[in-house]
């Protein structure tokens, strides 16, 4: 865990200062509420088990797994991510429907967040559920960093009532680091980063109602789960409310989430009981629902219920929506048939022979009514996450008026002559570049990607269509730091996206703690302005200025923004203020 950083970088006399002193003048409009958060990824020792102690886990802000974010739906976010691993990383923010800007994938709409320096999202929570955040970069995810995201309806009346709630992250646990190109073996099962031996009783009382937010952090292991002694009534699918559905068994692959109700009107200890999905006879972790003066013995971690082993599979056929997210489409706009598969005597993933990033796009543009017909002739299941929307699933009980509605959808084996198949109906209605992909983290890693492009619309008028634009909804570019090792003497990138051929003037100062507006020019976020040097923005769209950090010792430990002034040719009045962005010295 990093020291608090509160250095500023180093004034000069000689220095051009554009920005000396600014009077912060609050915006008028609706009163919102603000949660500000920092998350801390960091290598650090983690007790799993008693006696049992990983001592190089990746994790954010010391625990396993990261603290949980409750917010309210139409509040606002923000969230300052400290990188303190070896390498970089990123935050996405699984199944919220988050502008572009905020998603969190590196190469797609930000930079990585390089070792020891940090990025800032903010954005809307406009849709209540139980939904979860992680890295994507590599198989960064297997190593711990995992953490949830609450979403309370701003009507509490909107959900069932509950008198008790748990959260149970399910997660599969690798002795060492990921080894990507094959599938991992997994020494561990954890619920909410403890083993079965580490679980802490869950108590309830004689009839309360108690809900139960069940979240498949895993990085490759599908599941099926039960309570032991009692029925669950299903009430929200990938944080969507469904009509209830009663169920003895649930599969959820990688990625998905189910919120189920239990009566508790069975006095004991009870197991809530994990199997993979592809082995129902073994339990691989479990929790434990303890009854307050029950003197029953703890059910043994082998126990395999019943219910677990051999009680029919809750299926998406018995699912109808309850949200009004909309219909099955008569007629989309666009259908693509999407076959996943893999490459003979090869671990490589596909989608329609295709292995990312060597992958043809998947164009739609805005408000097409998108209909992707996913086949899986393979011998492993598929948990197909699609990010910034939702998706409608067909043959549901929902029908074509109310149909399920996920983001992740779980594809079960099929075979080559008999592959299995979901469609799935998708409003574009969030601009950009998104990526869909097998929530198997190594499948998706071996090439089981591609990129939604929206095609033929420059939304902010900033001279980069929105399948290209890192933030299509703003009209400015979008700054990080990259390359380094962000030492004193070394050589350091500062990277925009922009227009091509406009230039970039690059300036540092202290960040400020709330930006201070420019009107058209945009938002200015630190003081004073020191100039840097000036770039070009090349053909792709982006813009480099190297910098050779000082050799001076007294530098270590100095905290930066960074801003970069770009000239447009299509936005009056001729000059944008970028994004902020940061550079800590080690």
């Amino acid at each position: 865990m990093r020291p608090s950083r509160c250095h500023a970088w180093p004034s000069s006399a000689s220095c051009l200062s554009l920005v000396v002193l600014f009077a912060w003048i609050p915006a008028s409009g609706i009163a919102q509420r603000t949660h500000r958060v920092t998350l801390n990824p960091a290598a650090v020792p983690i007790t799993i088990a008693p006696g049992k102690t990983v001592q190089n886990a990746w994790v954010y802000n010391g625990q396993l797994p990261g603290p949980t974010i409750r917010v309210t739906e139409g509040d606002r976010l923000q969230v300052k991510v400290l990188n303190d691993l070896p390498e970089a990383t990123s935050v996405h923010w699984h199944g919220l429907p988050v502008p572009l800007a905020a998603d969190g994938v590196p190469g797609v709409s930000q930079g990585a967040i390089g070792v020891g320096q940090e990025y800032d999202y903010d954005f809307v929570v406009t849709t209540p559920g139980t939904y979860w955040y992680h890295p994507h970069v590599d198989m960064q995810i297997d190593r711990g960093l995992v953490g949830a995201i609450i979403v309370d309806p701003k009507n509490s009346a909107a959900d069932p009532r509950f008198d008790r709630e748990y959260l149970l992250l399910v997660d599969d646990w690798l002795p060492g680091a990921p080894i990507p190109g094959r599938d991992p073996i997994y020494s561990d099962y954890l619920l909410n980063g403890k083993t079965s031996a580490g679980q802490t009783p869950l108590a309830v009382k004689q009839g309360e109602v108690v809900r139960l937010r069940v979240v498949n952090v895993s990085g490759a292991t599908p599941y099926v789960f039960t309570v032991d002694g009692h029925s669950m009534r299903v009430t929200h699918a990938d944080g969507q409310p469904v009509a209830p559905v009663i169920a003895g068994a649930i599969p959820i692959g990688p990625g998905e989430r189910y919120d189920v109700y239990v009566d508790a009107n069975h006095v004991g200890k009870w197991s809530i009981a994990f199997a993979d999905l592809q082995n129902r006879s073994r339990t691989l972790v479990r929790a434990v629902l303890a009854y307050d003066g029950s003197n029953a013995p703890i059910p043994d971690a082998s126990y395999v219920p019943i219910a677990l082993a051999s009680a029919p599979l809750l299926t998406y056929a018995q699912l109808k929506s309850a949200s009004p997210r909309g219909s099955l489409f008569a007629q989309p706009s666009r259908t693509y048939d999407l076959q996943l598969g893999m490459r003979m005597m090869q671990y490589v993933w596909t989608i329609n022979g295709q292995a990312f990033p060597n992958a043809d796009p998947i164009f739609v543009s805005l408000q097409d009514r998108v209909r992707f017909r996913i086949s899986n002739p393979t011998m492993m299941y598929h948990p197909m996450h699609l990010h910034g929307h939702f998706m409608l699933v067909h043959g549901s009980l929902g029908g074509t008026t109310a149909p399920l509605v996920k983001d992740t959808v779980l594809l079960p084996p099929g075979t080559m002559r008999s592959a299995t198949r979901i469609d799935v109906d998708w409003l574009a209605d969030n601009p950009g570049r998104w990526p869909f992909h097998c929530h198997q983290i190594y499948h998706m890693g071996a090439g089981m990607m591609r990129l939604v492009e929206y095609a033929g619309r420059d939304g902010d008028g900033d001279g980069l269509a929105d399948g290209q634009d890192f933030d299509p909804h703003r009209g400015h570019a979008v700054t990080w730091t990259e390359s380094g090792n962000y030492g004193i003497g070394t050589k350091v990138d500062f990277k925009a996206q922009w227009t091509p051929g406009q230039f970039s003037m690059w300036f540092v100062g202290a960040p400020l703690l709330q930006a201070v507006p420019f009107g058209l020019y945009g938002d200015s976020w630190i003081a004073p302005y020191i100039p840097l040097g000036a770039s070009l923005v090349g053909v792709g769209g982006m813009s480099t200025l190297s910098f050779h950090l000082p050799n001076d010792a007294g530098l270590v430990g100095v905290r930066a923004g960074l801003q970069a002034l770009t000239t447009t040719a299509t936005l009056a009045p001729g000059l944008r203020l970028s994004t902020l962005s940061y550079l800590t010295i080690r």
